[in-house]
């Protein structure tokens, strides 16, 4: 019988690290697939809640937060066939909505789509993942439903859960992105490579 797990993802779609440690974990969870049945919930967090909604023109982004990309990231990346168009991103969103539209997901599976599809929509397509069209579209290709949806556009339905949800993870220790929690017990803070997953894996069988 195979042995349960669950981890919780507690990221940030404009955090390039978030992007590389949730594709990390998701190569690590395909190596022991036969023998752990591995359940991810995404959870929220804001990189700079301080940027306004509407967001910022990169250029008007503090100098000490908009450097590009470094060489470990770059390599990191690389090495998830991932593709950063850092420089042709115009706008530095706010992530309220994009975190908004996700809480509506009832199914984690679903959730884990979306999540991964607005990191491309971002990093990869460079689109303002905080424009609720591009939100809609992100959100119906991954599957949501066109009921929740049109509840998104229309309403400002999930966003005091999201903020409570992030007030409460802040309160718990969550200090930076990506965090992971484990099993509902142990935090695990910063991007980890696949091998120590696999030597969390290995602990618990």
């Amino acid at each position: 019988m195979k042995k349960k797990v669950t981890i919780d993802i507690i990221s940030d779609i404009i955090c390039p690290w978030c992007y590389i440690g949730k594709s990390r974990l998701a190569r690590a969870i395909e190596q022991v697939s036969n023998d752990f049945d591995v359940e991810t919930r995404l959870r929220p967090f804001q990189l700079y809640p301080r940027v306004p909604k509407g967001g910022l023109a990169k250029e008007e982004f503090p100098a000490t937060k908009r450097k590009g990309l470094g060489q470990a990231l770059k390599e990191a990346a690389a090495e998830e066939n991932i593709t950063f168009n850092y420089k042709n991103i115009k706008v530095i969103p706010n992530t309220l909505e994009a975190h908004r539209i996700m809480s509506l997901c009832e199914d984690n599976d679903l959730k884990n789509r979306m999540g991964m599809a607005l990191f491309e929509s971002y990093f990869e397509k460079t689109e303002d993942v905080e424009d609720p069209l591009v939100l809609a579209r992100v959100a119906r290709d991954a599957g949501l439903e066109k009921t929740k949806i049109d509840q998104f556009l229309n309403s400002n339905i999930g966003e005091a859960e999201v903020s409570e949800e992030i007030k409460k993870l802040k309160a718990d220790g969550v200090t930076a992105v990506p965090s992971f929690i484990l099993n509902g017990d142990l935090l695990v803070m910063g991007v980890q490579p696949v091998s120590k997953w696999l030597r969390f894996f290995q602990r618990i069988k």
